[in-house]
């Protein structure tokens, strides 16, 4: 009696473990095509910031693709996506965060800093310790 009891519990773990691996597999194709749609709108973002000739717009385009690309890397592994989609997520990232760099870069030298040329004044009255409407 207790044998056939372990038997039976073994057969329903058993049968419940293979309905989940079945479940998994047969998601598994679904997300793997989201990551290969996010990896196309990736390349296709990227695509758009190789042609930009304004650096503001080629910045904004980059960072898209880079969010498209990390996008995709939650829902597969690198290596599902390699297999998946023939782009190397890892390499593609480390290019576009070295563009999104040089972009930054070109766009603050050309940038007037604000700080180093304020002329901080005080107008009469607005001194806060004063009494100046109080």
């Amino acid at each position: 009696m207790c044998a056939a009891l372990a038997v039976t519990t073994a057969v329903v773990v058993l049968a419940m473990i293979g309905k989940a691996a079945r479940g998994e597999r047969a998601r598994a194709p679904q997300i793997t095509r989201a990551a290969r749609e996010l990896l196309g709108q990736s390349q296709t973002w990227s695509d758009m910031a190789a042609q930009d000739q304004e650096s503001l717009y080629k910045l904004q385009h980059t960072c898209m693709a880079a969010a498209y690309a990390n996008a995709a890397r939650v829902l597969a592994a690198d290596d599902e996506l390699l297999r998946a989609s023939n782009i190397d997520v890892h390499q593609k990232l480390r290019e576009l965060e070295a563009a999104q760099r040089k972009l930054v870069s070109k766009m603050s030298k050309g940038t007037p800093s604000v700080v180093d040329k304020a002329k901080v004044t005080k107008a009469k009255g607005t001194d806060i310790g004063g009494s100046s409407w109080l």
